[in-house]
């Protein structure tokens, strides 16, 4: 039958056969054999079934034991309802519901793996793609607690909290779930494993907390004894949770060696109370977090930010964002690690001044604009200083950004993790010694993101005696001086670049952009310089000290034909490196 209309019972004895193809509309009361087949492509509507032998169940659904199935037979339901018989299982969905073979018996309804697959169309987390028989969930306050797969059909408000005995796999379906009273979920031993998904097509189901469990301690999950969570799609909110004092992971509280957290997707949020004390949202006491995908922010406390770990507790993140939680670098686009980042993951303190910026050691990222009335000295040594702009800009019209003079073992990073990386430190002081960083001693700067704009100054980077420029990516914009606007080397120094870009430096003499004299390093590896000019030698680059180039792009670069003769320019050309020449009277 293709394109049939079909009013009255429909019966196939075992020696008949009834292919229905194209687009069926059957509007009869029951459809009863094992004759059946559906092929691909087939959509069948079932309209207003009243009870009807097996194969109506409860008066809305179709097809008995037998029916048999191409890939991608596809059902749809106009009336809402789930039930099952032997080996029959029938779903609501407005927007119909696929057909599957699961375990030598046919499902017409929700049956999907756990992750329901990422945009790429990949299994993640520890899904293993496995078609799974999800059940309705049809209560408003209470939650599944015991082993089995089930989809939420209405919203729900619980007034306890949730044991989890078995494997419980929750499967949100863009329904809202709220606490009344206590925390939601709660996982106590080793055999508890809850997984949170949300298979519909919003993906908008909603675990949301407006209060904190016992102890102010798990507003959404509180895991113990070894047990699991997993979430892989839907949000945890625990933006609305008010109790103030010492409360700890308003969303997620682990405690227990052996206990763990994963999160392969979703997103918790949280609030920003400076009454309370310990990661807002995730407290990790004891066990294991594991991250490969998903999102946490806005949960930023007094003394610790989004996510705390304690000693006993142990992070494992290879993927997803924690706002105020980043390694230095953020990954490239590859989700590899660069410059001279290990992968470790740091705490990030709020840095909420508009008018300096950090000078002692710790990791800052910046939540205004700063507009500097004067330099940020770097007195102290032996410290490590990191600034994430934060996509926020800092101004320096009448003076330099930073001065470190004969420190030691002082490292200063700067870098970008915000979403579009346009952080950016502009400096517009033309006044004498007018550089953003003006270094002497054994001190390091790496930009790894962000935008240094020298444009309207004299100069970017000035180094002397043993100090040391890395330049792991972001942008450079150099300004207008006599030598090296964008990178000036002295004595010792050392300049690396093996990602980013410098352009734009103007000298009156040598060095359009980088000037190293003799006694001086510059290794470039990768990135681009380009775009400067000089007066006299090396619009780009002027040499007389050490100059190895491993890869990259240098545009006009030139090493004067006296430095080559008295052997003052070292030249080390290997990889991928690529050199124009320019002659100085062009």
């Amino acid at each position: 039958m293709k394109g049939s209309n079909i009013a009255g019972s429909v019966s196939v004895s075992k020696e008949a056969s009834v292919k229905l193809s194209g687009t069926a509309v059957i509007e009869s009361e029951s459809i009863t054999g094992k004759g059946m087949s559906i092929p691909q492509g087939t959509l069948i509507t079932c309209k207003d079934f009243t009870q009807g032998a097996s194969v109506c169940v409860n008066g809305i659904g179709m097809i008995a034991t037998g029916v048999k199935t191409e890939d991608k037979a596809y059902v749809k339901l106009d009336n809402a309802a789930r039930n099952s018989s032997s080996d029959v299982y029938v779903g609501d969905a407005a927007d119909g519901v696929d057909i599957h073979y699961v375990d030598d018996s046919l499902y017409i309804g929700k049956v999907r793996c756990i992750c329901g697959l990422d945009a790429n169309g990949k299994h993640f987390g520890s899904c293993d793609g496995k078609a799974m028989i999800w059940q309705p969930w049809s209560s408003t306050t209470s939650l599944p607690e015991t082993e089995g797969n089930y989809y939420l059909t209405k919203n729900v408000t619980v007034n306890s909290s949730t044991g989890v005995s078995g494997k419980v796999n929750v499967d949100l379906n863009g329904k809202t779930v709220t606490n009344a009273e206590s925390r939601i979920y709660q996982a106590t031993d080793a055999n508890a494993v809850l997984s949170i998904t949300d298979l519909s097509a919003s993906q908008n189901g909603t675990i949301r907390a407006t209060k904190i469990g016992d102890n102010n301690e798990g507003g959404i999950f509180m895991i113990l004894g070894g047990g699991t969570m997993n979430i892989y799609r839907g949000t945890l909110d625990a933006s609305a949770t008010s109790r103030a004092g010492d409360t700890q992971g308003n969303a997620v509280w682990m405690s227990g060696s052996e206990s763990k957290f994963n999160m392969y997707g979703g997103s918790i949020v949280g609030n920003s109370n400076p009454g309370d004390y310990y990661g807002l949202n995730v407290h990790i006491s004891e066990g294991t977090f594991t991250m490969s995908g998903g999102s946490i922010a806005g949960g930023m406390s007094r003394d610790y930010g989004n996510v705390l770990v304690e000693e006993a507790g142990k992070l494992d993140m290879t993927g997803g964002s924690i706002e105020g939680m980043s390694c230095i670098c953020g990954m490239d686009a590859d989700g590899k690690h660069f410059g001279n980042c290990d992968g470790k993951v740091l705490v990030w303190t709020a840095w909420p001044k508009d008018d300096s910026l950090p000078r002692t050691g710790g990791n800052y990222y910046l939540t205004k604009n700063i507009s500097l009335s004067g330099q940020t000295g770097l007195d102290d040594s032996n410290q490590t200083i990191n600034i994430d702009l934060n996509g926020h800009t800092v101004t320096a019209a009448n003076s330099r950004m930073f001065i470190s003079i004969g420190q030691s073992n002082l490292h200063l990073n700067i870098t970008d993790l915000s979403a579009g990386k346009n952080g950016t430190m502009k400096c517009t002081h033309t006044g004498d010694g007018g550089s953003m960083f003006y270094i002497t001693g054994a001190t390091t700067i790496s930009l790894y993101a962000g935008t240094l704009d020298a444009s309207e100054a004299k100069d970017a980077v000035v180094l002397y005696n043993t100090s040391a420029f890395n330049m792991y990516g972001g942008a450079l914009m150099g300004g207008s001086s006599e030598r090296g606007s964008s990178v000036h080397l002295e004595d010792n120094a050392s300049f690396k670049m093996t990602a980013g870009s410098i352009s734009g430096g103007r000298a009156t003499a040598n060095g359009g952009n980088v000037c190293a004299p003799f006694g001086t390093t510059v290794t470039i590896s990768g990135g681009s310089i380009t775009g400067g000019t000089a007066g006299e030698n090396g619009h780009n680059v002027f040499a007389n000290g050490t100059l190895n180039l491993y890869g990259g792009t240098i545009g006009n670069t030139e090493m004067t034909s006296e430095a080559n003769a008295k052997s003052e320019t070292t030249l080390v050309i290997g990889g991928n490196a690529t050199v124009s020449y320019k002659a100085s009277n062009q």
